[in-house]
Formats: C-alpha cells, structure tokens, sequence
C-alpha cells in the first residue's frame, strides 16, 4: 500500500494475545489502518509471526516498534528478522523497569490527548484503556500495551511535538451505544471522548 506506515506488536498467545496495529503516518492526523489480535491454544507462534510479517509488507515495509520484554523478546526479533527478511524494526524492553514503562504508558497518553493518531471504535482498546491504571497487574493490558507502543513509536519518528500533562490512573467509562462515549469525568476518559469527537 502506498504511504507511510508504523506498526506495533505486544506478544501473547496462551495467557493473553499478541495484538498488531498498523497506522498511516504520512497525513495528519495519522489514521490507525490495521488492528488484529491473536492467541489461544489454535494457533502457533509460526501462524502470528506470519500475519505480523505479513501487515509489515502489506503496508509498506512499516516501521515496527514490538515488545522485547525478557529472553522471549530476543527470539520473536531473530525470528522476525531471519525467517521473514524484517529489518525496519526495533524492541522495546519495558518489563522489570518502571520507569521504562511509565515512559510507554505516557506516550499512550501523549497520543490520545494530542490525537497523534486517530481510531474508529475497537471495544477492546477503547475498554483496556478506560479501564487502565499504572499498577496493572491484574489487568488485561494487550490492547493498552499495543497502542503505547504504537504511540511511542510515532514519537520517536520525531512527528510528535506537543506537550501533554501525565495522568498516574484512569477510570471506567459508561458505553451507551457503540461508538457513543458518555464521560464519568476520569482522566483517560475524558481523552477517549475528546478522540471520538474529533472523529
């Protein structure tokens, strides 16, 4: 496909997903163009690492941010780079450093509150992220985790330039009809309802 393109990957496939998302980076904003996640005792490593390597030639050649986090992370690189030819990638190790996480989880913020990228509704992001607090051990965080790196990845192109303020928490967020957002006044919902309303 023509354009620009960045993409990030967050492993998982038995106890979580590995979740893949894909934006356009040659308009602004940019346009989220790409979202899959995968896991589950059906499918292998072989099969994700296919439909990774496949949106990253699918959307030409796109710059990849992917999580690196232990010894797993040096292989799904090694795969990605000797089996199927990935060159324009990097990793990102954000586990067992808090404050290398705190760096991601704030990019995810950046992103949201300066719509660095937009995105139509995916109740799956739209609920990890309403529903994300900094101590996320007992969260589902696949979806979260993906769009920081993704956000993160965007900022290290050196196309985000505004300053945004941290939030340390965020809070549930009432769905009434899909799409719809009805803000309960939490921080990161309030950066999900302003998202949606610029859609």
């Amino acid at each position: 496909k023509r354009g620009e393109y960045i993409m990030a990957v967050d492993w998982g496939r038995k106890e979580d997903d590995t979740v893949v998302l894909v934006a356009r980076t040659d308009q602004r904003p940019a346009q989220l163009v790409f979202a899959k996640s995968m896991g589950g005792w059906e499918i292998n490593w072989d099969d994700i690492y296919h439909v990774v390597a496949q949106a990253h030639y699918d959307y030409n050649n796109a710059y990849m941010l992917v999580d690196s986090t232990g010894q797993a992370g040096d292989i799904h690189l090694q795969t990605l780079a000797n089996s199927h030819g990935i060159r324009r990638m990097e990793g990102y190790q954000f586990g067992g450093s808090r404050a290398r996480k705190d760096d991601l989880i704030t990019a995810g913020q950046r992103a949201l509150q300066s719509r660095w990228i937009m995105w139509p509704y995916l109740a799956p992001l739209y609920d990890q992220l309403a529903f994300y607090d900094r101590d996320d051990k007992r969260l589902e965080t696949d979806w979260a985790m993906t769009w920081c790196l993704l956000a993160m990845c965007y900022q290290n192109q050196a196309w985000a330039e505004e300053e945004t303020e941290v939030y340390t928490t965020a809070y549930a967020q009432t769905i009434a009809t899909p799409g719809v957002m009805q803000p309960l006044g939490g921080p990161m919902e309030r950066l999900l309802n302003d998202h949606y309303s610029a859609n």
